[in-house]
């Protein structure tokens, strides 16, 4: 149920949520390669309603654009989940983010440079865009020289709350080649900015659906092949498809009823454990309906 981190888990690298109909990562590899080629930063925007997986995808972005820069482990990201609507507080929070990040990973950036990142509140607003982008593009000088060889660095912040914000990232990070990368929620009631107006030169736009059936079983193949080779996944194909056809279901809804159906099935009624016995988790097509028509009418009460 976590959300995948490729760059830290090496198999999440491997599900890539390109589920049959779900999502074309072709455009966005197209978008990142020339972004790299014309050594431009990369900005991305990974939009969806609640449990649509967007930081999962926002990982899997940044994982990717890494391997097409063949950056290997010489990738430092800054991660920020800050609710706001200041662009300067964003902003000035990524850049000591990103020192501090930098700082993890064993590497060192000059005196000078590490004393502006720790001044960056006290710069004036009205001009704190172009000092920004100054402490930005010498980050990426610094991080191309280490003696480890040249790092990359990527951004990933949760929550595009406003366009400005965007706009104001651009201009930051005009001059630094890497990417920042932005989830955005989706919904009538979303306390976030409005996509509309946008256009490919502010930002490639990823936009995440729930899933319907076949890309619900196609999920749970998936991820059981993920966690081991050894057994066939347990689940009828076909009985999966029947019981998830009512209505399409985010990716986080659809791992959490998975997951249900397996723990149920692995518990006698008194809720003992049973032995992981491969033939015991076999659920049939009419297991799998049954079931799932009893869960259904137990919510219901």
């Amino acid at each position: 149920m976590r959300p995948l981190a490729p760059l830290t888990a090496k198999p999440d690298g491997r599900d890539r949520l390109e589920l049959d109909g779900f999502l074309d990562t072709g455009p966005l590899r197209h978008y990142l390669n020339e972004a790299i080629a014309g050594e431009r930063p990369a900005f991305v925007v990974v939009s969806g309603r609640d449990f649509t997986g967007r930081t999962s995808m926002a990982r899997c972005v940044l994982d990717m654009y890494r391997h097409a820069r063949g950056l290997d482990n010489r990738f430092v990201v800054g991660e920020i989940d800050l609710d706001t609507f200041d662009s300067f507080e964003l902003l000035s929070n990524i850049l000591v983010h990103l020192k501090v990040e930098i700082h993890a990973a064993g590497l060192k950036l000059t005196e000078k440079l590490e004393q502006r990142i720790d001044e960056v509140t006290s710069i004036a607003r009205p001009t704190y865009q172009p000092q920004f982008q100054g402490l930005a593009k010498s980050l990426v000088v610094e991080l191309s020289g280490q003696k480890a060889g040249p790092y990359g660095f990527g951004v990933l912040i949760e929550r595009l709350a406003a366009a400005p914000m965007l706009s104001a990232a651009r201009v930051v990070f005009k001059t630094a080649p890497g990417i920042v990368v932005f989830t955005h929620q989706e919904g009538d009631h979303a306390n976030t900015a409005d996509l509309v107006g946008l256009t490919p030169d502010d930002a490639h736009i990823v936009r995440l659906s729930p899933l319907v059936s076949k890309q619900i079983r196609m999920l749970a193949e998936g991820r059981w092949q993920q966690a081991t080779v050894e057994h066939a996944c347990p689940f009828d194909r076909r009985g999966l498809e029947t019981v998830f056809s009512r209505e399409p279901l985010p990716i986080k809804v659809a791992l959490k009823k998975l997951s249900q159906l397996l723990d149920y099935r692995l518990s006698v009624p008194n809720g003992t454990p049973v032995p992981a016995d491969p033939a015991m988790l076999r659920m049939s097509y009419e297991w799998l309906v049954e079931t799932v028509h009893a869960m259904n009418e137990w919510n219901r009460r």
